[in-house]
């Protein structure tokens, strides 16, 4: 008895191939036999295979191919095709975007251009649920508008080179700059000897985890902190640092600065400084 196959549940054969599979059986060779299965599901056509039998060394003739077959075989050769039609590497072919990251404020537009490797590709283009505008293009990149952003994205850019598909994404931050630096002396007039203590506030940032606040007395760092966010929603930070008073104390300045390093996340460094104040210092000797 001939074991079943175990590709599945024997199907009807087209009649080419069950009189293949006849006149094999019958032969009493055992050379070669051919089996017919189906492929994928009852939407496509049956596939015809050939096997060679433990007892033939050779291999047996090419069985039928249907249309299924022949558009495989065509993708394979379209794909084979990409993988060699690049600028000389051997490569696959590459999408790129340009900016790589974007840090903006809240309702800016930007220029981003979407660009291949590919010399000739079949499609593409830049997905986002932001406004975009195709400004202009040549065969190998787009250059696109992207308008109003408000929040948090990605941006994905595309191309199709011989029936295959590439993407890559470019992250958007929208970032709140520490437009307010608020420095506090407490108290303003302070014994030689006593302590006091110097507060720095920004009212709300983004990202918080990006923030800096310095407290400085003339040029001299007093005190540094770096934050860390908890929500994607701007936030307030503060900065306490006490000391003890001194003479020379009341003949500088004290002042905070904020730095929001966006760096990471392809923008900038931006810095804010609060109001000077001077600490009024009383009693010890001249």
């Amino acid at each position: 008895m001939r074991p079943r196959d175990s590709r599945g549940p024997q199907r009807t054969l087209p009649f080419d191939c069950r009189q293949r599979e006849t006149k094999s059986s019958s032969s009493g060779s055992g050379d070669c036999e051919e089996k017919c299965y189906h492929a994928l599901s009852t939407l496509f056509w049956t596939t015809c295979r050939c096997f060679s039998s433990a007892s033939s060394p050779q291999p047996c003739r090419k069985g039928i191919t249907s249309p299924f077959d022949r558009r495989r075989n065509r993708f394979r050769e379209r794909k084979h095709l990409a993988q060699r039609h690049t600028a000389g590497s051997g490569e696959v072919f590459e999408v790129h975007t340009y900016p790589e990251q974007l840090a903006v404020k809240p309702g800016e537009s930007q220029f981003i251009n979407c660009s291949t490797s590919c010399a000739q590709p079949e499609a593409g283009g830049l997905e986002t649920i932001l406004a975009k505008t195709l400004l202009k293009s040549g065969a190998q990149w787009k250059a696109y508008l992207v308008s109003n952003i408000s929040q948090d994205t990605i941006i994905y850019c595309y191309f199709t080179c011989f029936g295959e598909q590439r993407l890559t994404s470019l992250n958007v931050s929208v970032f709140y700059p520490p437009t307010q630096v608020l420095l506090k002396l407490q108290p303003t007039w302070v014994a030689v000897g006593r302590p006091f203590t110097i507060k720095c506030h920004v009212p709300a940032v983004k990202p918080l985890e990006s923030l800096t606040l310095m407290l400085l007395r003339g040029q001299e760092v007093l005190h540094n902190q770096t934050f860390w966010g908890t929500t994607d929603g701007t936030q307030g930070a503060t900065a306490t640092h006490n000391s003890t008073a001194h003479r020379e104390d009341g003949l500088h300045n004290f002042s905070c600065q904020a730095i929001l390093d966006l760096r990471s996340l392809g923008g900038k460094i931006i810095h804010s400084v609060s109001e000077p104040q001077m600490l009024k210092v009383y009693g010890g000797k001249n």
